[in-house]
């Protein structure tokens, strides 16, 4: 073993782990408690102890076959060896000269080793370390250093102990800060996660992967997810043909959409589910009442004649049965538009459909138009849903805008090939069909 090897960077973490190890006993020592990690530390020094003084008998023998030996050498291994003891400091308080020259130096030398020793931060291969207490040992030894060298040795001491201080600082803030960043990155998760659950929230899944006796029994049935029960990390969701509501786990749901085109998206609410564009078996179908069928396939939606804006928040309107309908253009709309909104989006879409009558885009941008009514209305909505106080004025513009974006869509697409032109379903009107685009 070379002799840079010898005193370079393990020897660096020998003396340091040496004064962790001190500065922890003498810790116990004034507190009276115990360390969980004095003990270990304790048997890590020994060990490192041990297999440094088995590298020292393989570096004395190589030594002992060369032809002179090199007392600066022995006297720094010597050194070396009082640094990764136990106790350095009380060696230094009663070491003496003649001690310094049976090991093949002397007080100068000693000295120089004090000086050349640097920051051990980044310590070079060839050089010792000296802490603080061993400076100011040496720095009271008025018979072995001059009263300059002890001044010099007393500020390289105070060095020292500032680049410990700092070096604790450093380390207490390094793990400060490694802690807030594993905080935050695992509040952004839990909040990435819970986005996409509440997402989930409104649509169709078939149910999966259960295993009770009961359980089994509902594999591979259709269902409506309609909360999540964010306490208990769990989706409540609504049986298609029954009214039995359970709460699954998301890796028990799968999640399946209807088949509706792009065309069928622009049409207005209720004729999406009878567009020629879409299969008969895609959906169930949701006709308006107004159209005046009655029909046991058919959803009823009773409707109200509002005549302003100020009786929106007073007139409710009654339904037997109210269900989403995922290709709803408003809903689309409302869901992209979800930062606007405060809590559930579905439930800000259910209240402005039911209670405020508002079932169209068109009919959005006329609300939303109205200043008052968006501020003190849409804002509280229906409580536990409503617009954001300082969201307001971005979903209004957002509104206008995608209100003249699909106008024009429309005007341009249905102006000679409208899928509504030359419509013969015997549900609905051609005259009724004709004027459904606002």
């Amino acid at each position: 073993m070379r002799t840079p090897q010898r005193y370079g960077y393990y020897h660096n973490v020998l003396v340091r782990a040496r004064k962790k190890h001190s500065c922890l006993y003498g810790l116990m020592l004034k507190t009276g408690r115990q360390s969980s990690v004095y003990n270990d530390l304790t048997k890590l020094l020994s060990e490192c102890r041990q297999v440094f003084a088995d590298l020292e008998k393989v570096v004395d023998t190589a030594k002992k076959r060369q032809e002179k030996k090199d007392d600066v050498k022995r006297f720094k291994s010597y050194i070396a060896r009082i640094l990764e003891a136990d106790d350095p400091a009380a060696w230094m308080k009663d070491v003496t000269s003649e001690e310094l020259l049976c090991e093949g130096g002397d007080v100068n030398r000693l000295y120089q080793l004090f000086t050349e020793s640097k920051r051990r931060q980044t310590p070079k291969a060839d050089l010792l370390v000296f802490d603080s207490e061993m400076y100011e040992e040496a720095s009271l030894r008025e018979d072995l250093f001059s009263a300059k060298q002890r001044k010099d040795l007393s500020a390289k001491g105070n060095e020292v102990a500032a680049l410990d201080a700092k070096e604790e600082e450093e380390v207490a803030a390094a793990e400060e800060k490694r802690k807030s960043e594993e905080e935050e990155r695992e509040k952004l998760r839990k909040e990435a996660d819970s986005c996409d659950k509440w997402a989930m929230v409104g649509h169709n899944a078939t149910i999966h992967g259960l295993t009770s006796k009961k359980g089994k029994t509902l594999n591979n049935q259709p269902a409506r997810i309609i909360f999540f029960v964010v306490e208990k990390d769990r989706f409540e969701v609504e049986l298609y043909n029954s009214d039995e509501k359970i709460l699954l786990k998301k890796e028990n749901l799968n999640l399946y959409y209807g088949h509706f085109s792009f065309d069928d998206a622009l049409l207005p609410r209720g004729l999406m589910d009878i567009s020629v564009t879409t299969p008969a078996t895609s959906l169930p179908l949701e006709v308006p009442s107004e159209i005046g069928i009655r029909s046991q396939g058919f959803m009823i939606r009773d409707t109200i004649t509002v005549t302003d804006d100020g009786e929106r928040s007073s007139t409710s309107k009654t339904s037997s049965s109210f269900t989403l309908n995922e290709n709803d253009p408003l809903l689309v709309f409302l869901r992209s538009q979800h930062l606007c909104v405060k809590g559930s989006v579905d439930e800000f879409y259910t209240w402005l459909v039911k209670s405020e009558d508002i079932d169209s885009i068109a009919a959005l941008k006329e609300a939303v138009s109205d200043d008052e009514y968006l501020e003190n209305s849409m804002k509280i909505g229906c409580g536990t849903s409503g617009l954001k106080g300082f969201k307001r004025r971005a979903f209004q513009r957002a509104t206008l805008e995608y209100h003249e974006e699909q106008a024009g869509i429309l005007s341009t697409k249905h102006n000679d090939s409208s899928p509504l032109r030359g419509f013969d379903n015997p549900l609905v009107p051609a005259n009724l069909a004709a004027n459904f685009f606002f």
